[in-house]
């Protein structure tokens, strides 16, 4: 399945402003973006498996616990 990389981003961003704590923190959603556009622009064309995990709350905190989890091919390497 191709997906749009700047649709995808733009999901990652939107669901960030839903469900995490950053809306009145400018500089950690500027940090935050970097790290999107640096880490998914490296990856994303390589072999690489792409799967959202799924958004839970933990004791009524509204913070993002999990946002992406990718699972590469060549090195098997698991990031949360």
């Amino acid at each position: 399945m191709k997906y749009n990389f700047n649709v995808f981003k733009k999901n990652c961003l939107k669901n960030l402003l839903k469900f995490g704590k950053i809306k009145s923190n400018f500089i950690r959603l500027k940090k935050n973006l970097k790290f999107l556009n640096f880490f998914l622009f490296k990856y994303f064309n390589e072999k690489i498996k792409l799967s959202l995990i799924k958004l839970f709350y933990k004791k009524g905190d509204f913070s993002l616990v999990g946002e992406l989890s990718f699972s590469f091919y060549k090195k098997k390497y698991f990031l949360k």
